[in-house]
Order: structure tokens, then C-alpha cells, then sequence
């Protein structure tokens, strides 16, 4: 387990349900790895600075929700009047963790969620609601891996996440080609972990179907948290995101982790 770090879990609000919900996800994360919690609340441009004050009055609400569910956690509150997503990356430079509820964005030019995931410096996870409840059954973390080498900050994060949660790993992979030829490439794609985390159970399972997206999608119906990489544009010096982490934001059946690097594209 990595050294605890004074940076904050980062949770962005907009008023909606799904932004408290995030608020709540980042609650627990903040107290899991003892950080501060701040809470992010985005006023879109053209918003009449007169609602300002109510825009206010709203995140005191949630903010005060945090600390009475999270007595010992710190908590503190950032009101920014601008473009949601630019506002969220700018502090994904000084958080562990970024946490944001599942939303359109006004122009309804696609997902603030999922612009967020594609440029932030920190993970990212987007709150979705858990499609099969099970408050008191196993939900595991769930990673999709290329079942390859490399890309381990995807399988370094589910691993902490799963020994945070005390749950097991599920490592899945979608073979693009016969399930025959990828003997092992799972265990490659693991590489060294379960031996850091020897209290986190391990499973390994290959998915057979053309559909990625759809087949990792079914699989996080039973999870707890899904866990994908980004496409690694950054390299590139652009920004964005593969399908299959792109799919899962709107798709998956339980909040999805996306982290910088990659396994699955």
C-alpha cells in the first residue's frame, strides 16, 4: 500500500442527485485513505450571479451531509463560477482522487464525467448507481486488462482499492482473438501485484465476445467498482479516451474508476 498523501479526494457537485451520491462515494474514499475531503461545486458561464448565493446555500447543504456521516473527516468547500469540467482539471493537479456524479453536460455535447476522466492528472472515479443492490453480498473491485505488460497505474489503483475496501480482485480480459492464444497474459498483465497485496484475493476470469464495452459492462453489474485506464493520449500531447472506458461511464452497473494509463483502450 502506498504511503498515505496529504492530498485531497476531490468531489465535483452541480446541484443534481447524482452529484450528492459522488459526494457520499468521496466521503468514503477520503476516510479510507485518511485525506481531506474537498467539495467542488461548478456554476456553469451565464449563470445569473444572483443565484449565487442559493448555488451556495446548496453546497453548505452537502458539505454539512459529508461531516455529519464522516465526523472526523475534513472537509472543506471550493464555489467556482466557470466551465465545469475546466474547473474539475485544474484541481485533478492537487488531488489523490477526483469523484463526480454521471451528468450531460448543459450543451449537451457529451459527459462532464467523461471529460474529466479524459484529461485529469488524478483517477477518476464516476458515481453510477449499483444495477443489482447487494448491500450486504461480495461486491469486488473489477479491472479490464489488455493482458499485457505495462499500463500498471490501472492495477495498482484496483489493487488499493480493493484492499481499502476489503474485497476481492476481479481481473477480467476480452480477448480479441481465440481465448486458446491468451494463456497466461492475464498473470503477465498482473505482474508482482497479488504479491503486494497478499490480503487481496485474486480471480481471473476471460470474457469471450466481440463486445468489450458490453461484455465488461454485464460483468460490473455484481461489482463494486469497475476499473479501466485511459487511452494514453497524453503522449501525444492530446486528450481522450478509448471506447471501452468511454462505454462504461454510461454503461456500467456500479461507479467505474478511470485511471491515466492504460490496459484496456
Amino acid at each position: 500500500m502506498r504511503n498515505e498523501s496529504i492530498e485531497p479526494v476531490v468531489a465535483g457537485v452541480d446541484g443534481t442527485l447524482a452529484g450528492v451520491r459522488a459526494v457520499d462515494l468521496a466521503a468514503e474514499e477520503a476516510t479510507a485513505r485518511v485525506a481531506p475531503l474537498v467539495v467542488v461545486y461548478t456554476v456553469e458561464p451565464g449563470t445569473d450571479p444572483a443565484l449565487l448565493r442559493g448555488h451556495r446555500r446548496l453546497l453548505d447543504l452537502v458539505v454539512s451531509r459529508a461531516q455529519a456521516e464522516h465526523p472526523a473527516l475534513s472537509v472543506e468547500s471550493d464555489l467556482v463560477y466557470g466551465e465545469p469540467v475546466e474547473a474539475l482539471v485544474r484541481w485533478s493537479a492537487r488531488a489523490c482522487l477526483m469523484v463526480v456524479g454521471h451528468r450531460e453536460g448543459s450543451d449537451g455535447k457529451g459527459s462532464v464525467a467523461a471529460g474529466l476522466a479524459a484529461r485529469s492528472l488524478a483517477p477518476v472515479i464516476v458515481y453510477r448507481p449499483l444495477a443489482v443492490p447487494q448491500p450486504d453480498g461480495d461486491r469486488p473491485v473489477l479491472i479490464g486488462v489488455a493482458g499485457r505488460s505495462g499500463g500498471q497505474g490501472p492495477v495498482a489503483f484496483a489493487f488499493e482499492e480493493a484492499q481499502l475496501r476489503g474485497t476481492a480482485l476481479v481481473a477480467c480480459h476480452v480477448p480479441s482473438g481465440p481465448v486458446s492464444t491468451v494463456d497466461g497474459r492475464l498473470a503477465d498483465a498482473l505482474d508482482g501485484w497479488p504479491a503486494r497485496y497478499p490480503d487481496v484475493e485474486v480471480r481471473q476470469k476471460v470474457l469471450s465476445g466481440p463486445d468489450a464495452a458490453g461484455m465488461l459492462s454485464a460483468a460490473s453489474a455484481t461489482a463494486g467498482l469497475a476499473v479501466v485506464g485511459t487511452d494514453g493520449y497524453r503522449t501525444l500531447g492530446r486528450h481522450g479516451l478509448g471506447p471501452v472506458s468511454r462505454a462504461l461511464i454510461d454503461t456500467a452497473g456500479c461507479p467505474v474508476a478511470v485511471v491515466p494509463g492504460g490496459d484496456f483502450r
